[in-house]
Parts: structure tokens; C-alpha cells; sequence
């Protein structure tokens, strides 16, 4: 008698796919957009409860569902992806925390060396007050009849400009030149400003509480770049003073 043939049992062999895990497994790879952007970072915490969800789907019931595999892909990205973004986020606050901090000290030291022209080319226009129009006429007047001028005597006279002796006007400007560089009491990024800025405050210790603050906003500005085997341009980040907080210390 003849042996016949037997096949395996189709029911036994096939499992269907979870769904769970699909869907663990393309919001996995979806959660790269959180490193744009953090109003997507609930994608990686939308990955990783797929993933969970899959993970037990396909260890539940008897006949139990395949994609194991692809709901721990899909952890695995989630977590990945969501991790690089909270801490690339966190090392560019940190960093842009010390770059506002450094570069109000560094306008405090100008300031205290009365160099007022570098002093005032920190600060962005909107930062600057508007100088007395008539002023600059009547120091070109006194300029004119004066026949001998030394490099000296210019640079004194360009550091009494109007631009600049409004700049020095300035409560804050003011008060740091009386009482000294200012101690930072805080910095901290200021959503409340168009576009995102830092906010540093300020407080003298030996002199009368006052409410002082400076925010500050990174640019970007194209340099020449010279070297004995190339020349093009490269992009630097500059950091500009864009509004002062008057002073009430005086």
C-alpha cells in the first residue's frame, strides 16, 4: 500500500502580522522628525507605546501573531531617535546659555574700558537710542577751526560722536560704568520675543536692587576666509544685544 503524501497544516503555519507592530514600526522611523522640530516630540512616546502594545500582541493568545521583530525595530528607533533630541536640545541650550552669558561679560569689559565704539557695536540698532541730530553740526564746526589735529584727539573726538554719547546715555550703560560690571542673576530663552531670544539679568551688589536685563539674538554673518590654500567665505555666529532694560540705579 502506498504512503501518501501528507502536507503540512496551513492553519499551524501561518500567523498573521500584527498591526501593532507595523504601525510601532513606521512611527519608529517617523520619530527622526522630532530631531527638526520639538512640537514632534511625542512621536517617540507614540512609537514606543505601538511597540509596546505590539510586543504583547504577539505573545497573546494561543495562535500568536508574527511582527515581533518590527515592534522591536520600531522601540528601537523611538527610543533612539526621541533620546538624540532631548539631549542635541539640551547641549544647544546649554551652549547658547554660555555664549549670552560670555558675550554680555564681554560687553561689560568694554564698557568699563570706556571703549564705547566696541561697546556700541554690540548692540543691534533697535537696541540704540537715536542721537541729537545737531550735535554732530556743531562738533564739525568746532572741528573746523581747530588746524592741528593728532591721532589722539581724533579718537577722542569719535568717542564723543552723538551716536555714541547717546549710547553712553543709556540707564544700563550708565549704571555699568558708575557701579561696575554687573553680576548675571539669570538666562534663559525668552519665547515672549519674536523669534526666540536669551534674556540675561543683571544686579549690582553693592549698590540698590534694580531691575536690568539685555537680550541677546545669535546672527549669522559671512566672513572672508583667507588661507594659503583656499579663499571663499565661511559663516560665523555672531551674538548682538537687540534691547536693553532701563535701570533704576543711578
Amino acid at each position: 500500500m502506498t504512503d501518501q503524501p501528507t502536507f503540512p497544516n496551513e492553519t499551524d503555519e501561518y500567523r498573521p502580522v500584527s498591526m501593532l507592530a507595523i504601525f510601532a514600526l513606521v512611527a519608529g522611523c517617523g520619530s527622526a522628525l522630532a530631531l527638526i522640530t520639538q512640537m514632534l516630540w511625542g512621536l517617540p512616546v507614540l512609537a514606543v507605546g505601538l511597540a509596546v502594545a505590539g510586543i504583547r500582541d504577539t505573545a497573546a493568545g494561543d495562535n500568536r501573531k508574527a511582527g515581533r521583530g518590527l515592534a522591536l525595530v520600531g522601540l528601537a528607533f523611538a527610543v533612539g531617535f526621541g533620546c538624540q533630541a532631548v539631549s542635541t536640545t539640551a547641549g544647544q541650550y546649554w551652549i547658547g546659555q554660555q555664549r549670552a552669558v560670555e558675550t554680555v561679560s564681554r560687553w561689560q569689559d568694554t564698557i568699563g574700558r570706556e571703549d564705547w565704539l566696541t561697546a556700541r557695536e554690540f548692540c543691534t540698532p533697535s537696541a540704540l537710542p537715536s542721537e541729537n541730530p545737531y550735535r554732530g553740526r556743531e562738533e564739525e564746526h568746532a572741528g573746523h577751526s581747530h588746524d592741528h589735529h593728532d591721532h589722539t584727539h581724533d579718537t577722542e573726538q569719535a568717542a564723543e560722536a552723538p551716536a555714541v554719547q547717546a549710547f553712553r546715555d543709556l540707564p544700563v550703560v550708565r549704571a555699568i560704568s558708575k557701579h561696575g560690571p554687573a553680576t548675571v542673576t539669570d538666562c534663559r530663552w525668552d519665547r515672549d520675543q519674536a523669534g526666540g531670544c536669551w534674556r540675561v539679568g543683571l544686579a549690582f551688589s553693592d549698590a540698590k536692587p534694580a531691575t536690568m536685563a539685555a537680550w541677546l539674538y545669535p546672527e549669522t554673518k559671512d566672513v572672508p576666509r583667507l588661507t594659503p590654500t583656499s579663499t571663499g567665505v565661511e559663516k560665523v555666529e555672531l551674538w548682538r544685544i537687540i534691547q536693553l532694560e532701563p535701570s533704576g540705579t543711578e
